[in-house]
């Protein structure tokens, strides 16, 4: 496992954080394809008061080059290998999306106005503990928007809009009406042209594979699950809950599942396999005596079992406008109990955007002064007539 480094992130009070401030740097992080994480701790005060701090781990050969990033593009002050504090927590409460990850929780269309890392924060002020992201880039994950979009648009027909061929076909047939048909082109209704209008926006978007968690009390899992980006089309919701699991120590990339999917579609093969073997042997026969139905009852069995215990589960994906919306700094630093930078570049508020640019230029014209005044002296100069 490679060596990872943590930077602790404080965002400056003059600088004005517009949601989804974070974009541009996980667009880096998605081009440099390695894993991440992201978390947002509270730390109690002396004052017996929660303040919030952000922290990026990140594998070591990438840590100095994003540390940079962070000062010229955020303006924020960095401290390397700064560490989460160790909290003690109630619960593990990981998130999932309860609609397919095609369908955006955002909008894809139009600028955030609310920045949610703020509910976040604010969830974390008040009840304590931790909120985590792992991310890493997936550029597999188009595939599945694009099945997604091609069920919903062609005519590929499933066994259950088979079953539902034949059903329809004997009802128009016994009224005499006409036939329907799920295969063929489908006519979209107005709704699930949005959806796909919305699915197809995402596709084109860098998209990660995400593990979204919240360690601490159950009442910290519900505030943070309300503070969550959610759209009409789809929403967070809560997948699993594991009582007294600490985070870890290194960054566990989200799992795909494939191999669980894998044998999961092909289960059903297994009761074909023993029922074909079973006919071979002879211990089958086309009698059906009660013989056949035990073999037959028990060759269902792994499936049934696999189906179960093994259910089908989709990734968490999340284009670079929905992970933005979760991973970044708040923008109400100055109401919010946030761990800020100790010096401030600038005493006037500026856009994330035109920071650096003023920033760099202030920073030359105060090197300049200084210069200057060095050779000169700090008192007046003497008048070359006397």
């Amino acid at each position: 496992m490679p060596l990872c480094r943590w930077i602790e992130v404080r965002p400056a009070s003059s600088v004005d954080y517009e949601p989804g401030n974070f974009s541009s740097i996980l667009e880096v992080l998605y081009n440099a394809r390695k894993p991440f994480r992201f978390v947002a701790a509270s730390v109690r005060t002396g004052l017996g008061k929660n303040i919030v701090r952000f922290y990026i781990q990140v594998e070591e050969d990438l840590a100095d080059r994003l540390a940079n990033l962070l000062r010229s593009w955020l303006g924020a002050q960095v401290l390397m290998d700064s560490k989460p504090p160790s909290i003690p927590c109630d619960y593990c409460v990981e998130y999932d999306l309860r609609g397919h990850y095609a369908l955006p929780v955002v909008n894809l269309d139009a600028k955030p106005e609310v920045n949610n890392v703020d509910g976040i924060v604010a969830a974390l002020a008040s009840e304590g503990g931790m909120f985590e992201v792992t991310a890493v880039a997936d550029i597999g994950a188009k595939r599945g928007i694009y099945d997604w979009i091609r069920k919903k648009t062609s005519g590929s027909a499933g066994f259950g809009d088979a079953l539902l061929d034949h059903v329809y076909g004997a009802i128009g047939a016994l009224l005499g009406g006409p036939s329907y048909k799920s295969g063929g082109a489908k006519q979209m209704d107005p709704v699930t042209k949005i959806r796909v209008d919305a699915a197809s926006k995402k596709v084109n978007k860098s998209l990660f594979n995400c593990a979204v968690k919240a360690y601490g009390s159950v009442d910290l899992a519900k505030a943070v699950l309300e503070a969550l980006p959610s759209s009409p089309m789809n929403r967070f919701t809560v997948a699993r809950a594991r009582r007294g699991m600490a985070p870890p120590n290194e960054i566990i990339p989200p799992k795909k599942n494939a191999l669980r999917n894998f044998v999961n579609a092909i289960s059903p093969l297994f009761t074909a396999l023993i029922i074909v073997c079973a006919f071979m042997m002879g211990l089958l026969t086309l009698r059906l005596t009660d013989l056949d139905m035990l073999i037959i009852a028990l060759s269902i069995v792994p499936t049934a079992l696999i189906k179960i215990f093994m259910p089908k589960k989709r990734p968490l994906i999340l284009s670079t406008d929905e992970l933005g919306m979760v991973v970044g700094l708040p923008s109400e630093i100055g109401r919010l109990p946030v761990e800020t930078a100790i010096s401030p570049p600038t005493r006037e508020v500026i856009s994330v955007g035109e920071g650096a640019l003023i920033r760099m230029k202030k920073s030359i014209e105060m090197e300049a002064e200084r210069e200057r005044r060095s050779e000169g002296g700090e008192g007046p100069r003497a008048n070359p007539a006397e």
